[in-house]
C-alpha cells in the first residue's frame, strides 16, 4: 500500500506495522487519521516509537484510535 502522509514499515508479514513521520504530541490532520486507519486494517496492530506524550495527548490520542475502529 502506499501512504503519502505516513511511513509504515511492515513488521511480521500480514500483522503489525510500525508507524514513523507522525507526531502524537499534535492534533491529527483528518488525512493523516484516514491513512492511520488504513494502516490498522491493513496490519491489525500498528506501533509507534519513540514518541514522548503527555497525558493530554494520550488522552487525544485514545479518542484518536477510537475514531480509527469506529470508522
Amino acid at each position: 500500500m502506499d501512504y503519502r502522509l505516513i511511513d509504515v514499515k511492515p513488521i511480521a508479514g500480514a500483522c503489525g506495522a510500525e508507524i514513523s513521520g507522525v507526531d502524537l504530541r499534535r492534533e491529527l490532520d483528518p488525512d493523516v487519521i484516514a491513512e492511520l486507519r488504513r494502516a490498522f486494517l491493513d496490519h491489525l496492530v500498528i506501533f509507534f516509537r519513540d514518541q514522548e506524550i503527555s497525558d493530554d495527548d494520550l488522552a487525544r490520542l485514545t479518542r484518536t484510535v477510537t475514531a480509527l475502529i469506529d470508522g
